[in-house]
Order: C-alpha cells, then sequence, then structure tokens
C-alpha cells in the first residue's frame, strides 16, 4: 500500500511539474487565453498588433511574467503599476503613440531587454540607470534631443539602437564615451538645410 501511495504521489508531483515546464514555453495571444490558466503560469504575453489604446490591467496580475510583448498598438501611456512585474526580462512596446518613458518599467530589475522604439517619447529618464541587467535598449526612432548621463552605468549594456534620431556630434560623441563597450547604432548626423 505504501509503495502504491509513494508512486501515486510521484506521478501527481511529476504532471504538476510537467504542467508547468510546459506552460513555460507557451506563448499566450490574448488576456482571455492568458486568464485561463492559473496567473502564475504565464510567463510570456503577446498582445502585439490588437488595437489597445490601454494596457490590460489583467497583465499585472501575472506575478511571473518574463516577456511581454505590447508593440504595434495605439497605447499612448503605460501604468506605473507595470512596475509590479519584477520577473519581467524581454519588454516590447515599439510602434506605439507613447509619449513618455514609462517610468514603472525602470523598476522591473530582471529586464535584459526593452524596446521602446518608433514612439513619440522626447525623455529618457535618469533612473534608467536601475535596469543594471539591460542587455539591449532600443529606442530608434523618437523624438530624442539627448540621454541621461546616467545612462553610463549600464555596464551591461551590449546594445543602443539610436536610429533614425538627429543627435549632434557633440551629443553622439558623448554617448559613445560614455558606453565604450557597447554597439551603439546612430545615424550621421544631417545638416537638411535647417
Amino acid at each position: 500500500m505504501k509503495k502504491t501511495v509513494a508512486l501515486l504521489c510521484i506521478l501527481i508531483y511529476c504532471s504538476v511539474i510537467n504542467g508547468v515546464f510546459a506552460q513555460e514555453n507557451k506563448v499566450f495571444r490574448s488576456i482571455e487565453d492568458a486568464l485561463s490558466v492559473s496567473k502564475d503560469s504565464v510567463f510570456h504575453l503577446n498582445l502585439s498588433k490588437q488595437k489597445l489604446t490601454e494596457l490590460p490591467v489583467e497583465i499585472i496580475t501575472f506575478t511571473n511574467l518574463k516577456t511581454l510583448d505590447i508593440s504595434k498598438n495605439k497605447l499612448t501611456i503605460l501604468p506605473q503599476e507595470i512596475e509590479q512585474l519584477v520577473f519581467l526580462e524581454v519588454f516590447n512596446a515599439e510602434k506605439n503613440d507613447l509619449t513618455k518613458f514609462p517610468i514603472g518599467v525602470t523598476n522591473c530589475k530582471s529586464l535584459k531587454i526593452v524596446n521602446l522604439g518608433r514612439n513619440e517619447i522626447p525623455k529618457v529618464p535618469k533612473e534608467i540607470e536601475k535596469l543594471a541587467l539591460l542587455e539591449k535598449l532600443d529606442l530608434w526612432d523618437n523624438p530624442l534631443s539627448d540621454l541621461p548621463s546616467s545612462i553610463r552605468n549600464l555596464k551591461l549594456l551590449k546594445k543602443l539602437d539610436l536610429r533614425g534620431i538627429n543627435f549632434d556630434k557633440e551629443i553622439k560623441n558623448r554617448i559613445k564615451s560614455w558606453l565604450p563597450n557597447t554597439n551603439v547604432f546612430i545615424d550621421n548626423s544631417c545638416d537638411c538645410g535647417i
């Protein structure tokens, strides 16, 4: 009898573990699908191209979320509560209408990749330095006039994409000097007759 109970316990344990591992690789493509499982088993959420104008509040309840793709929507602002996604490693919000850098993201200390390209973000906050694990920062085609000096504290940053931003030569050189071990992708200055 003890062997049967032990075997049953092992089978139950293995099925639970396999279920969690299976979910860990699943990419949910709608809030409805993600809500159909245990909230702590949602690791990857792709809500791109869904014409979202607001971030669904349910996203904050997915406590183990590692990747969040909300690209190609109509978002103009993201709530501060996004900072509750403490296990988030990849955040993609490119091609939206964001008018402000989502400051809550700077409290997601596990982030390795942040993609905010092609938005309307005029300024990167000095708090960007809190993302100590950040390896890739994509800010291409935003109306930035400069970057905060705190960006130099991102010691693990491997790639910084600033293409489509018309920085003057002095600013470009300063950014590159701050990040000597980072591949900085930046366009040549344009003297467009201005």
